[in-house]
C-alpha cells in the first residue's frame, strides 16, 4: 500500500499531545458525565455505529478487518471495562484518520493505516482512542455548552430515553469532533499504558509522532487542534516519559510479520 503520491488529509483526532497521568482504575471512570449512564452511552454508541455504517464504506479486507479487531480487543482487554469494544476499519485511502464513538466504537481508515509502518504504531492509535472511550470524552464533549445540534439532538433522545431518533450526521459529528487539550492529554497518557499493559514496545507511539511530524515538514495537510503541541515536541515528551519510567522492557512488541503480510 503506497501513500506518497497521495495528499493525506489527516483528521487525526487521536494524536494530539502527551500528558502524563497515571492509568485511572476503571471504577473511578463511570462518574464522568452523572446524566447519562454507561448503558445509555452504548446504546448511543450502538445508534451512531449504524449511521456511520450507512454513511461510509466498511473496509472489505476482511484480512485487514479481522487482524486490526485482534489488536484492538488486545487492548481493549487492559481496561476491565464492559464496553462492547468495537474496532472498525473504514475504506477511505485519501483521508487519514482515527476517531471513537460513544460507548466503544472506535474506527480508523485505511488512508492512515498505510501509513504505519509497525503493529506497534497500529496499537498506539487504537490504544489511544480506547483512552477516549475509557474516559468517555465523547459524551462528555457532547454534554458541553458549544455542543453541535447533533449532540443537542442526541442528549435529548437519551434524556427522554429514547434511542430511536435517527442522527443523520453522526458520522460527521464524531470524525469532526474536537477534544478539549485536557481531554487529549489524558487520552494520550491512558493510552500510552494501555499499550504497554497489552505488551507492545512504547517507542510505537514515538516513531508514529515523529513519522506524523516529518510528512507535516514535506507539505502534507494534517488537521490537528490548533492549542496542541506539534508532533516533534509530543515525540519528545513521550520519548522522556517512557525512559524515566522505565517502560520499554525486554519482549515487548515493535513489529511482527503478520502487521506486513496484512497490511502491506
Amino acid at each position: 500500500m503506497k501513500y506518497a503520491h497521495l495528499r493525506l488529509l489527516l483528521t487525526v483526532t487521536c494524536l494530539s499531545g502527551f500528558v502524563l497521568f497515571p492509568l485511572t482504575h476503571a471504577d473511578d471512570l463511570l462518574g464522568i458525565t452523572g446524566s447519562i449512564t454507561p448503558q445509555e452511552e452504548i446504546q448511543a454508541g450502538v445508534q451512531m455505529d449504524r449511521q456511520i455504517q450507512e454513511q461510509y464504506k466498511i473496509s472489505p479486507n476482511k484480512a485487514l478487518q479481522l487482524y486490526v479487531e485482534r489488536i484492538g480487543h488486545k487492548i481493549a482487554y487492559q481496561t476491565h471495562l464492559d464496553y462492547p469494544f468495537n474496532y472498525t476499519v473504514l475504506e477511505d485511502p485519501r483521508s487519514a484518520n482515527a476517531f471513537s464513538g460513544p460507548g466503544g466504537f472506535i474506527y480508523i481508515t485505511t488512508g492512515l493505516i498505510n501509513i504505519l509502518e509497525t503493529e506497534s504504531q497500529l496499537a498506539a492509535v487504537l490504544a489511544h482512542e480506547t483512552g477516549h472511550v475509557m474516559k468517555r470524552h465523547v459524551v462528555k464533549h457532547m454534554q458541553q455548552k458549544d455542543m453541535t445540534s447533533l449532540a443537542v439532538t442526541t442528549l435529548s433522545a437519551l434524556t427522554g430515553k429514547n434511542l430511536a431518533t435517527p442522527w443523520t450526521q453522526a458520522g460527521e459529528y464524531l470524525l469532526f469532533q474536537k477534544f478539549s487539550r485536557e481531554d487529549e492529554f489524558e487520552a494520550d497518557a491512558v493510552g500510552t499504558n494501555l499499550l504497554v499493559k497489552a505488551g507492545y514496545d512504547p517507542r510505537g507511539m514515538v516513531q508514529l509522532l515523529r513519522k506524523l511530524s516529518a510528512m507535516e515538514g514535506q507539505g502534507v495537510v494534517l488537521t490537528f487542534m490548533q492549542s496542541h503541541p506539534a508532533s516533534a515536541e509530543r515525540a519528545e515528551v513521550i520519548d522522556e516519559y517512557i525512559r524515566r519510567n522505565q517502560l520499554q522492557k525486554p519482549g515487548q512488541v515493535l513489529d511482527t510479520h503478520e502487521f506486513h503480510m496484512v497490511v502491506r
